[in-house]
């Protein structure tokens, strides 16, 4: 491999590491909202807590849960990309509702009716 090649991808690793410590960062505070205190689920029985536990298992996994689970490398690699496309995803569809939700607002029927006062 040439100098050239070698020191990019060097760059690209490191860029790659640093946007993963943030996306673990990120997965890390959505299995906090789910239920996991220093790393473990406290142990419930109730339906509730088992559905949170596993969406928190299958969709905000740490890249290093994946690594080890001994799977192939590409099949890591697809699941990592699955899960968080899936996640913005699910993210852009609500900001689309709500900026739906919020242009319903403002026209004729929400005008003061002709023999009301004005609202100024």
């Amino acid at each position: 491999m040439s100098y050239g090649r070698e020191t990019m991808m060097s760059g690209l690793r490191k860029a790659g590491d640093a946007f993963g410590s943030v996306d673990d960062a990120v997965q890390g505070a959505a299995r906090y909202v789910l239920g996991e205190r220093d790393g473990k689920f406290p142990d419930n029985p109730g339906m509730f807590d088992v559905a949170r536990r596993g969406v928190a298992e299958a969709m905000h996994s740490t890249r290093k849960q994946v690594r080890d689970s001994g799977s192939p490398e590409w099949e890591q690699n697809a699941y990592l990309i699955g899960t968080r496309a899936a996640q913005a995803g699910g993210i852009t569809a609500a900001g689309y509702g709500l900026v739906q939700l919020a242009s319903q607002f403002g026209g004729q029927a929400d005008m003061p009716e002709p023999n009301q006062l004005p609202l100024q």
